[in-house]
């Protein structure tokens, strides 16, 4: 998953590898504000889980809140 660009391979020998199905929220820390995840976990994902736990976070949600955390992360390097 990219977190704002499409799917597919641009190209020619590329391969596009789908970690959809790897989306766990294994650890957010409220103490110093960071999120261990899975690389499949959305945006709104990791919102839903902050606000299901209660937790005094706010993570940020574009408005693509189907967009990868990891992915972002990733672009933004």
């Amino acid at each position: 998953m990219e977190s704002y660009g499409g799917p597919a391979p641009r190209l020619s020998g590329s391969l596009a590898l789908d970690l959809h199905r790897m989306d766990k929220v294994i650890e957010v820390n409220e103490e110093f504000s960071y999120a261990v995840v899975e690389p499949g976990v959305t945006f709104t994902d990791l919102y839903d889980y902050c606000k299901l736990h209660k937790l005094r976070v706010w993570p940020s949600v574009p408005s693509l809140g189907w967009g990868s955390v990891i992915g972002n992360v990733s672009l933004n390097m």
